[in-house]
């Protein structure tokens, strides 16, 4: 820092793709923090370092901290500082803060700039300064490339390009740049395993009114899938030369997403190009899921769905007869998983997590010493699959004992909000963040939150959190619409006792028509029990006790016969009308 004349330098751990899993490589804010945790960032000034984390990290934060000198900030607790003004207050007046470009957002640089430039501090690109200490760093990532067949991308890729050269004509833009990597593997239907669990691979790329040009490890792709590529169109060059490439691009008006495109790409554009910001025009295609990836959900769910039977009925037997902590129960799931037609790998990394460790949102078994599951506590499993054609994405709280009356009453609040929000009828136009409460009132009235949002997008076997969505109390300007696959999870989280987490996928579809206009709900996809040790009757209205009747029974219709048979036996008890 000395050396490049820096007074602080930021590590956002994030790369130049802006995603939100990245490749090892990219992971600098773990490897020079200790802390694992896939949202955060970290500052260091020449005598002190801080980093920032939401709600739910903060317990998983503290324990990965302790003891390395680095402060920890939580963002959303009252009196927390800002890390830019927390800058502010370490620098000098004509100071200079750097971050390495390539890995942060272009509209975040603007922001981040021009808040500093009022205190008097500068912004600067400092370069990947990472590289230097870290010696044993991974290479970028260049898995085997290849393309998605019809029969599960719905729709060819020359399509999905006219539609957005259609797009680009009516914004009168010249062409548009797109970094992210779920929206690339998505439009050009190819997949690859740059990312773990994310069937992703590491690309650019650019389209105009004549070209499409894909900027990748050549070496990496099928010749088969090559000469596909080449078929139709597009034009392959090497992953590093997308910079120079933008640099000749014609002065004009291009659509640029300054939330998805680095600080380094903006840079390389002539400075009288016109940029057009917004979100990517893939992103939303890509979200209103076609009725090829609708149907590869549906197939999926019943396959995760057996998955998840086969594992909880084990579960509640072996807790009692076998040792076993959170990691080998999660182990164990996975295998479940792997033996169902058309798995391919999981979607994220389980969380798998038992007693007090439910409580942390985002808890990793692998992070430390996983805790043994032992008869008489709560255990949460937040996990998914990737399937052909599809992503799954469920969690279940299950009781491994004589549950407590105060895990009754908040295991049957939080499915009652859960429950409102699978039955939602809801206006064409509706913002997920207008039917957040619904899954937040029975907790509410009972003085209770969660502090994470409700609901997100999922992909079509890509990347299970994807917008341009959400159910979140955050203000979204983005209604949801049909096709979309959200997830519905509120929970509710007990520090150093439990955590109870319930969620399915849900799908958007018509409602029907009305002299007041065209109305949406839901679909729920994923097919589990609830556990019905949890769930106090008295609690629950006749429609909420309907509701839950009316899918147990789809639940058992759907997977009876594709379980082993000690599990057949469980599904029909767990199904039985309550």
């Amino acid at each position: 820092m000395k050396e490049e004349g820096l007074s602080a330098y930021i590590i956002t751990g994030g790369d130049p793709h802006m995603s939100e899993y990245v490749a090892p490589r990219w992971r600098t804010r773990a490897y020079f923090s200790g802390f694992t945790g896939s949202a955060g960032l970290m500052v260091v000034t020449l005598t002190k370092a801080g980093l920032w984390t939401d709600f739910r990290y903060w317990i998983q934060a503290a324990k990965e901290l302790d003891g390395s000198g680095i402060e920890l900030f939580k963002v959303g607790m009252a009196g927390t500082i800002p890390f830019i003004d927390w800058i502010a207050s370490e620098l000098k007046e004509g100071e200079k803060a750097g971050v390495e470009g390539s890995t942060l957002a272009a509209k975040t640089a603007g922001e981040w700039g021009e808040r500093l430039m009022g205190r008097g501090i500068s912004l600067a690109d400092a370069g990947p300064l990472p590289s230097a200490l870290w010696e044993d760093r991974p290479s970028a990532p260049a898995t085997e490339l290849y393309s998605l067949p019809l029969s599960l991308a719905g729709v060819d890729r020359k399509e999905k390009i006219e539609r957005v050269r259609e797009l680009l004509s009516l914004q009168d833009c010249l062409g548009t740049f797109i970094s992210s990597l779920d929206d690339i593997a998505w439009l050009l239907n190819i997949r690859a395993m740059d990312v773990k669990m994310n069937p992703v691979a590491l690309a650019f790329c650019w389209i105009d009114e004549k070209r499409t040009v894909l900027f990748t490890d050549r070496s990496r792709i099928r010749k088969e899938t090559g000469e596909e590529l080449s078929r139709d169109g597009i034009d392959v060059r090497d992953y590093q030369t997308y910079a120079d490439f933008l640099r000749t691009l014609p002065v004009g008006k291009i659509f640029l997403s300054q939330e998805k495109n680095s600080w380094d790409i903006e840079r390389s554009l002539s400075l009288e190009t016109e940029r057009v910001g917004g979100v990517d025009l893939t992103t939303l295609m890509k979200a209103r899921k076609n009725s090829v990836e609708i149907d590869c959900f549906h197939k999926a769910m019943i396959q995760d769905g057996a998955a998840m039977v086969n594992f909880i009925c084990w579960l509640k037997k072996a807790v009692s007869e076998e040792s076993m902590d959170e990691r080998d129960v999660a182990v164990k799931l996975r295998e479940f998983r792997a033996a169902q037609p058309g798995f391919i790998e999981e979607s994220f990394s389980p969380i798998s997590a038992y007693g007090a460790n439910g409580a942390l949102c985002h808890y990793d078994p692998e992070g430390g010493t996983p805790a043994a599951l032992l008869p008489g506590s709560l255990y949460l499993i937040d996990s998914g699959g990737q399937y052909e054609g599809a992503t799954t994405d469920i969690t279940r709280t299950v009781s491994l004992g004589e549950p407590s009356f105060d895990e009754i009453r908040d295991y049957t609040l939080v499915l009652k909000g859960h429950i409102a929000l699978s039955r939602a009828q809801f206006p064409e136009g509706t913002r997920g963040y207008q039917l957040d409460i619904l899954a937040r009132q029975p907790l509410w009235n009972s003085l209770m939150d969660f502090g994470h949002g409700t609901g997100h997008g999922v992909g079509a076997f890509l990347n299970v959190h994807e917008g341009p969505h959400s159910i979140s109390t955050k203000p979204i300007d983005m209604p949801l619409q049909e096709g979309m696959v959200t997830s519905n999870e509120p929970g509710l989280y007990r520090e150093g006792r439990y955590g109870i987490r319930i969620e399915n996928l849900i799908l958007t579809v018509r409602g029907g028509e009305s002299e007041f206009g065209s109305f949406l709900s839901f679909e729920t996809l994923t097919l589990c029990p609830y556990d019905r040790d949890l769930i106090d009757r008295n609690m629950l209205s006749g429609d909420e006790i309907s509701w839950i009747n009316d899918y147990h029974k789809r639940v058992f219709t759907l997977l009876s016969g594709l379980v082993d048979g000690e599990a057949e036996n469980w599904l029909r008890l767990a199904c039985d009308p309550i």
